[in-house]
């Protein structure tokens, strides 16, 4: 009787990596929203790859444009341990500038090579070795430096402990100010076309300078109506100009005219119409992580309303300040 063998060749499973996840993001003193952060970093791609059983990927941070020497920005990713074991990451940067040792004085009559690499003060991570248990979640303190002109990107190896390799590039824009840059929207939200009726949104203008400035905003579409066409924007912060629209097609090019000390600058904008109403999908957590650092927590950071004509509700709003000083909030209103 005939013996069958198996002669096969067994292939080991593949390895199932510690899952990770950015479970929050802190701007300490922002001046756009978190949504904009969370969006232009796509956290929501980032916690897809940190998720995946992929052992290597690689992610783009794009930081907004800020001003040469305003103040640094600093940001806590809040990252969480999704796995039942104890898990180590270890972050090393990597020059991918084309700076190279100099012949540096360093004593009398002495000289030695040294390395002067000016990019890589731009971002400092506080944090190189994190030891994170099973579900915990850690600070990882990221801040950005604007000293240099230019466009920079500045490269970190992310090591975990379960032989996983992660590379993670932070791109930053250091200007002077340029009315060209001053609009930070670049397409409006879809307005359902069958509705036959404007919708309010708001197009943003940022201001990286240091003193507060006036500009004023004209348009020549018909669909666009601007609420608060002249608007003074602080210093350093991002503001609304409210904008009320109403579609003439499904693929739509708007014009608005910046007008700032006699100078015009026209921005085009894109604007689409749909047939169906498009949710808002976000998995950014509108409540804040406690931080030392983030002075003060406003809760909730939204507020819907839905209100009937001429009804009026009223919404609680909740103001911790976790700092050791009395601060005074004020409302803003956007539009005059």
């Amino acid at each position: 009787m005939a013996v069958s063998t198996c002669t096969g060749v067994l292939k080991p499973l593949p390895p199932v990596y510690q899952k990770l996840v950015i479970k929050n993001l802190t701007i300490i003193r922002p001046p756009m929203l978190k949504i904009y952060y969370w969006d232009s970093f796509d956290i929501t791609g980032l916690n897809k790859k940190l998720k995946s059983n992929k052992k290597e990927h690689e992610h783009f941070f794009d930081m907004p444009m800020r001003l040469i020497h305003s103040h640094p920005l600093k940001m806590i990713f809040w990252i969480q341990n999704l796995s039942a074991k104890p898990l180590e990451l270890t972050l090393k940067r990597i020059q991918n500038c084309e700076c190279v040792p100099l012949q540096t004085r360093v004593g009398f009559n002495q000289f030695r090579q040294l390395f002067h690499c000016p990019h890589r003060r731009l971002i400092n991570i506080s944090q190189e070795h994190l030891r994170m248990k099973p579900d915990e979640v850690l600070a990882l303190s990221v801040t950005g430096y604007f000293y240099l002109y230019g466009a920079h990107a500045l490269s970190f190896e992310v090591q975990t402990s379960d032989e996983r390799q992660f590379l993670w590039h932070f791109k930053l824009e250091i200007s002077a100010f340029d009315l060209e840059k001053c609009l930070v929207t670049k397409e409006l939200l879809p307005v359902n076309i069958k509705h036959f009726q404007r919708v309010t949104q708001p197009i943003w203008v940022q201001n990286i300078s240091m003193m507060n400035l006036a500009f004023s905003f004209a348009t020549r579409d018909r669909g666009l109506k601007l609420h608060n066409s002249n608007l003074t924007v602080p210093r350093q912060s991002v503001w609304p100009l409210m904008a009320e629209y109403r579609p003439l097609d499904y693929e739509n090019e708007l014009e608005v005219t910046l007008i700032h000390d006699n100078a015009k600058i026209c921005y085009k904008i894109k604007a689409r119409g749909v047939l169906e109403d498009e949710a808002e999908i976000s998995d950014m957590p509108l409540k804040d992580t406690e931080c030392s650092e983030y002075l003060y927590v406003i809760y909730p950071n939204r507020l819907d309303f839905e209100i009937c004509l001429k009804e009026s509700r009223t919404q609680v709003v909740n103001v911790h300040n976790y700092g050791q000083k009395c601060m005074e909030f004020r409302w803003q209103k956007y539009l005059g």
